[in-house]
């Protein structure tokens, strides 16, 4: 039970950019101990570099992460970590259900 259970190691998040990371998971990035996001990919790895590479997430000097490899138990982990860590960045609007065409017509109405 995720809930209870102990969380992985935080390690430096460069760490997580090698091919045995290639595979599913949910992972949580941090920043001075500071959880910022928890999601869901099916490619940690390449998701982990995309966070590396990226200039907004560059001003947040991410420098580390938790990753929970993913299989079949993992359903709904997403929002258990969530829910965990409290993370800065997992609001509504970055729900997955909120896909960018809603998030565009929310901007419109509030122009």
């Amino acid at each position: 039970d995720w809930l209870q259970r102990t969380l992985p190691k935080t390690k430096p998040v460069d760490s997580f950019c090698s091919p045995r990371f290639e595979r599913p998971g949910v992972y949580v990035v941090s920043s001075k101990r500071q959880p910022l996001y928890v999601g869901e990919t099916h490619n940690v790895r390449g998701r982990i570099e995309q966070v590396l590479n990226s200039e907004s997430w560059q001003k947040l000097s991410p420098d580390s992460a938790r990753i929970v490899e993913s299989n079949e138990e993992l359903h709904g982990l997403q929002s258990i970590l969530v829910e965990r860590t409290k993370p800065l960045f997992n609001t509504r609007l970055l729900h997955p259900k909120n896909d960018a065409a809603q998030l565009a017509n929310r901007a419109g109405q509030n122009a």
